[in-house]
């Protein structure tokens, strides 16, 4: 008798999930699909952007490389950082940067490619050889050409570029 009695506490309990299945799955089709049943991205339905963190750019470290008695002398190469602190990986982040010293002078630039960047993981492209000698009293200026994540989303408003470090990096003035 006791077995019967669970049973049937059973079968009614798993009877109510059932139908709340049923109820649950029914009502989100019909908030997920528009009219004519064509599906919606969630974002949409609810409402709510998802949202997304900064990519960092900098430069945390520059090298000078050469010896002082060559006849083409030393350069500075700096270590070009991508830091992806959103909540999506980029698929592929391309930017430009420009050189100059203080005093105004070009000293050299850089096209920069990262791809595939896990959420929370960080990237580091080396050695790119600008015309000066000396690592102090420079700054780049960068612009974006091109960045986006693996849902095929647009980043470029996303990148931020990190004004401290051994060569401060600014947006380029459009």
């Amino acid at each position: 008798m006791l077995i019967g009695r669970s049973g049937g506490w059973l079968g009614m309990a798993v009877l109510v999930a059932g139908l709340s299945t049923g109820e649950a799955l029914a009502d989100a089709k019909e908030h997920l699909t528009g009219h004519g049943g064509l599906a919606q991205p969630l974002q949409r339905v609810i409402r709510v952007e998802r949202a997304r963190g900064p990519v960092f750019v900098m430069i945390p470290v520059a090298y000078v490389f050469g010896l002082v008695d060559n006849p083409n002398g030393t350069y500075c190469s700096p270590s070009i950082r991508a830091v992806n602190s959103s909540n999506a990986p980029i698929e592929e982040l391309v930017f430009g940067i420009d050189f100059k010293t203080r005093a105004g002078l070009e000293a050299g630039s850089a096209i920069v490619r990262f791809d595939n960047i896990k959420i929370g993981r960080q990237d580091t492209q080396y050695f790119y050889q600008l015309s000066v000698s000396d690592c102090r009293g420079l700054e780049g200026r960068v612009s974006v050409v091109r960045c986006t994540y693996t849902s095929g989303e647009e980043c470029v408003e996303d990148v931020k570029v990190v004004e401290h470090g051994t060569i401060p990096l600014r947006p380029k003035s459009p």
